[in-house]
């Protein structure tokens, strides 16, 4: 596999494919705390209880590892600093809404795409929209970390 340049993004080779790129659900967040700067990260969905600890599943598309398992239909998952100053979880409160999606089965259907879940690095919308026939379009520009 070749790597795939974006303008200043350079996208590594894909190394790891683990989700198909479709929401299965929108949780809520009920909790959240900070420590030595890391956000552990309460969720609420219903299929909570189907979890497992170390289980990979995709938060606003980013890869993080279920840590807790509560037993009242939450599980928590730990967001290291890294992760925060890449992805907006930072900004997540109580109350907030997160796209959630597990990680693919292999004996499965494939829809969508294939995506990693792991960041390589924010991202600025060049412009609100750029409509051209039935597609839309958002220009991007890398602003740091490991793609710029």
């Amino acid at each position: 596999m070749q790597d795939i340049e974006y303008k200043d993004c350079k996208i590594d080779k894909i190394k790891e494919i683990m989700f198909s790129g479709i929401v299965e659900e929108a949780a809520s967040v009920v909790r959240t705390e900070r420590e030595n700067g890391n956000l552990h990260l309460t969720l609420r969905c219903s299929f909570a209880e189907d979890l497992k600890i170390d289980q990979s599943v995709a938060h606003n598309g980013v890869c993080l590892t279920v840590v807790s398992l509560n037993g009242d239909g939450t599980y928590t998952v730990t967001a290291i600093q890294e992760t925060l100053d890449r992805s907006n979880l930072g900004t997540l409160e109580v109350g907030d809404k997160v796209n959630l999606e597990r990680s693919m089965m292999l004996d499965g259907r494939l829809d969508g795409h294939i995506v990693q879940g792991h960041v390589d690095c924010t991202a600025v919308r060049e412009c609100r929209e750029c409509r051209r026939k039935h597609v839309l379009q958002i220009p991007v520009r890398c602003t740091g970390g490991d793609g710029a």
